[in-house]
């Protein structure tokens, strides 16, 4: 039938198995970061709640099963009986709803929480990421304040290395200058003014003898 689908020759069946997904949105701005930043505080109190309810739930199943056990223990050596003990209607009420829904929300939110951090950890690595690259791959730098002063700096650092010199012979250390005395600034003079005569008199005399030739 074109209609309805249903056909004398063949049937199908479909069955589809689906399991609940708890994930969550990607995060791209910052935006969907603070609002990632709002869902963990939100889930993480709803966690806590969960968490308080079923340790609450826990100590009142320990009260039925113990109640229940010497119950039973009472009702062993009396005899048989044929109702069903309230206590147990009451555990299975309470472990089969109550505690199986709280349950259920804990592990719910436990995914909600796991997922969330889990995006904002990746946002977070691709931010660093490319704040990293941005800073790496700069442009050029033409200041000329910026150029003087580095070339001033590694001037000034040059010289104070090479004014520590460590030679590792002594004898070729340079040896250290000596102020000379006013009899040495006196003798100078002295000493080199007969060589500064001789030199002017020979030049001037080769320049006589070109002259004449």
């Amino acid at each position: 039938c074109n209609e309805c689908g249903w056909s004398r020759y063949g049937r199908f069946d479909f069955a589809a198995l689906s399991r609940p997904h708890y994930g969550v949105d990607n995060i791209m701005s910052e935006e969907d970061r603070l609002q990632a930043f709002s869902i963990i505080a939100t889930e993480s109190e709803k966690a806590h709640a969960y968490y308080s309810a079923i340790k609450s739930n826990k100590t009142s199943l320990l009260n039925l099963l113990s109640s229940l056990t010497s119950q039973t223990s009472t009702s062993g050596s009396s005899g048989g009986d044929t109702k069903v003990n309230s206590n147990i209607t009451a555990l299975a009420s309470l472990y089969c709803n109550d505690c199986s829904q709280l349950s259920t929300n804990l592990s719910k939110t436990s995914h909600i929480l796991l997922s969330t951090k889990q995006e904002l950890y990746n946002y977070m690595n691709r931010s660093s990421r490319s704040h990293t690259h941005r800073k790496v791959h700069r442009g050029e730098n033409k200041c000329f304040g910026c150029a003087n002063s580095f070339i001033s700096q590694a001037l000034e650092l040059f010289m104070f290395l090479t004014s520590f010199t460590t030679p590792s012979d002594p004898a070729a250390s340079p040896q250290s200058p000596v102020a000379p005395t006013p009899s040495d600034a006196a003798a100078a003079p002295a000493a080199t003014a007969p060589a500064t005569v001789a030199d002017a008199s020979k030049a001037g005399a080769e320049a006589a003898g070109k002259a004449a030739g």
